[in-house]
């Protein structure tokens, strides 16, 4: 029966949410606004790119597209003369196929000019392999224009004239044929993905009026007053605005679908919005729990929808032009399943944990009389709250852990700004070593962070201190092992050697930071100078991992 209870209740928060929202003619107007946006946009894109090809302008730099020649003829000067010509090729010579410099990127493509090619004898044809960057249609053109001069140059001979035979290397085919209709494969596994996110950006001013509307309003005193608990009416918010977002991502699935564009596993595509909309809608209501007033949480909302924003235009393209598509980003996931085949959980578990953790933070905000009065607690209040909270080590690790993202993003502005400003400045065998001992000094101070907060609030036993200090530095080169195997991921490079130079730097931090804190324990002449060994410490690494590197 109280299972039943909580049910109906969280049933009748979610339709009161859904009945304002539907209510409001403002949200419907902008729903079909977009909806017919959408139906007039998408047939318009269709034709246009139906043919795989679009022109880019070439910018006006010498040596812009960069460009593999592999001359097995020995009997093509006029060619090579006509490339050489144009400013906007930079010609690189090569004795094999460069399959490898193309794969890296370093060359948008290059031209094979076969044995068979005898411009003595009138020509014959060369093949250009293109790459997946921008710069491969403008190479295309080029060569072809090229190709154009010389045989204006070569008329009047005996014999054929130089033919160019293209062959494109894009992560999908550049037209895919469905039935009896051709699509660009940038329609279906670009331009469609990003279309099929855009619900999940237009529900703010709903999230916004829920929350921080709510609270000014003095509408959220009945319900915290009815016999639901703070985490039910957390629940039936977020039911009902994610139900409204999940039905605008069904409605526009469903046209696309209507209007015959292929969607190759429409449930995967529609199981991974819904993920990413559970995610946006419950981080937009911890944003607007926490905001003071409606401008302040717009402002927030516009700081967490933009980059949400930019890394699905950064996946989809990355994904589309370089082929780096992991399947645990949404937007990688989304554009997998309309082209066909993907993993769609590997999406679905880390955006339904991010909601999960949000919502779950939401409820415990909620449950603070000062937010609900308007104001909120500072981030030292709830760091502090949480060094106090619980027992001892755990405390401390949770502070740790907490405060390591802060302490990397620090780190790594400082690190940037002081090689930006010290390679300008000053000569690079000053600028170097100078470097290595800042970095090195950066880091272990910013690890160090938590363990004088935990000092500060409490009296805490060493173990309890060195257990916020290795929480701290696993924190740290947890984050930092996460970019590494992106790198690695986009790059090329060898995940076996990313893992054991990921586990020495991580002994590394641990070692460093539990000598600095053992430092800032003891006090005395003893903290500097355990804090000084763990900088010289981290500096020996960082200048023998930098030597490997050089090395290698």
């Amino acid at each position: 029966m109280c299972g039943t209870r909580v049910v109906v209740l969280l049933i009748r928060v979610a339709e009161r949410e859904l009945r304002e929202l539907l209510g409001c003619r403002r949200y419907l107007l902008a729903f079909a606004v977009q909806t017919l946006l959408l139906l007039a946009l998408l047939p318009a894109f269709s034709s246009l790119l139906s043919e795989g090809g679009a022109t880019v302008p070439v910018p006006a730099l010498r040596g812009f597209i960069p460009v593999g020649v592999v001359d097995m003829s020995g009997d093509a000067e006029l060619l090579l003369s006509q490339l050489s010509s144009r400013e906007e090729l930079s010609l690189r010579f090569y004795s094999a196929v460069p399959e490898e410099e193309l794969r890296r990127g370093k060359i948008a493509g290059y031209l094979l000019v076969p044995p068979a090619y005898r411009e003595s004898s009138g020509g014959g044809s060369v093949v250009l392999v293109l790459g997946n960057s921008l710069k491969a249609g403008m190479l295309q053109k080029a060569v072809e224009d090229s190709v154009t001069a010389l045989r204006s140059e070569l008329r009047g001979r005996a014999g054929a004239y130089p033919q160019i035979e293209v062959v494109r290397k894009f992560r999908r085919e550049v037209v895919v044929q469905v039935e009896d209709r051709r699509y660009s494969s940038f329609f279906l596994g670009y331009l469609i993905p990003l279309v099929l996110f855009f619900p999940l950006f237009m529900t703010g001013g709903a999230v916004v009026d829920a929350t921080t509307g709510e609270k000014l309003r003095r509408t959220l005193e009945p319900l915290l007053a009815s016999p639901l608990s703070r985490g039910e009416i957390v629940a039936g918010k977020f039911l009902a605005l994610w139900g409204f977002t999940g039905m605008q991502c069904t409605i526009w699935l469903g046209l696309v679908m209507l209007m015959d564009i292929p969607v190759a596993e429409p449930g995967s595509v529609l199981l991974v919005l819904l993920a990413a909309a559970a995610s946006l809608t419950a981080s937009g209501m911890l944003l607007g729990m926490l905001a003071k007033s409606v401008k302040e949480a717009n402002l927030a909302l516009m700081l967490l929808y933009i980059p949400a924003f930019i890394g699905v235009l950064y996946t989809l393209t990355a994904g589309f032009f370089t082929g780096f598509s992991p399947s645990v980003l949404p937007a990688a996931a989304v554009a997998q399943a309309v082209s066909g085949g993907t993993e769609a959980w590997k999406a679905v578990l880390p955006q339904l944990g991010i909601a999960a953790l949000s919502l779950v933070t939401c409820r415990w905000v909620l449950g603070r009389e000062e937010v609900l009065s308007g104001s909120r607690p500072s981030a030292v209040q709830l760091l502090r709250e949480v060094a106090l909270g619980g027992a001892e080590a755990g405390a401390g690790v949770k502070l740790g852990l907490l405060l390591a993202p802060f302490s990397f993003t620090t780190a790594m502005l400082l690190e940037l700004l002081a090689a930006f400003t010290m390679l300008h400045l000053l000569p690079r065998t000053v600028a170097l070593p100078l470097l290595v001992l800042l970095s090195a000094l950066a880091e272990e101070m910013l690890k160090l962070l938590p363990v004088a907060l935990f000092l500060r609030w409490r009296r805490a036993s060493a173990g309890s201190v060195l257990a916020c200090a290795l929480s701290s530095a696993a924190g740290f080169s947890a984050i930092e092992t996460a970019l590494a195997i992106a790198g690695a991921a986009l790059l090329g490079g060898s995940f076996s050697t990313v893992a054991a130079g990921r586990f020495l730097t991580l002994s590394m931090h641990l070692l460093a930071t539990s000598v600095a804190a053992l430092g800032l324990m003891r006090g005395g002449c003893l903290r500097p100078a355990l804090i000084s060994a763990a900088v010289l410490l981290h500096s020996a690494f960082n200048i023998m991992l930098l030597g490997a590197v050089l090395w290698v």
